[in-house]
């Protein structure tokens, strides 16, 4: 799983952890963690767990199932967004008319959604 590969490098590195540091947090030997960043092995379940607690995430964030939002330049706002608020925003960004209106003056738009509502 890709993803799981993806969000163990981002957060080992957010914590400035060496691939050594993090396989003696959760007993395993630093190579099996570098498996496990390039995607050449999925950790087992059991690995996953205790990767979730080294890092305070949850199984759902390894897995893809939660999503954050972060800025173009990478600053961590903390939100969580569901899938179908990411659909929300696809499809937000695919109707360019509405999306540049919605950056360009959230507030007016917002009063427009109200009036309708």
């Amino acid at each position: 799983m890709e993803i799981v590969a993806k969000r163990l490098r981002e957060l080992r590195i957010a914590k400035n952890y060496t691939q050594e540091k993090l396989g003696q947090l959760v007993n395993i030997h630093k190579s099996a963690i570098c498996h496990f960043e390039n995607n050449d092995r999925v950790p087992p379940l059991e690995i996953l767990i205790k990767l979730a607690d080294v890092f305070n995430v949850s199984l759902d964030y390894f897995v893809g199932n939660d999503y954050f939002a972060i800025s173009e330049d990478n600053e961590k706002y903390g939100m969580k967004l569901s899938k179908e608020e990411m659909n929300f925003i696809k499809l937000i960004r695919n109707d360019h008319k509405l999306y540049s209106e919605l950056i360009n003056s959230p507030e007016n738009l917002i009063d427009r959604m109200k009036i309708k509502l």
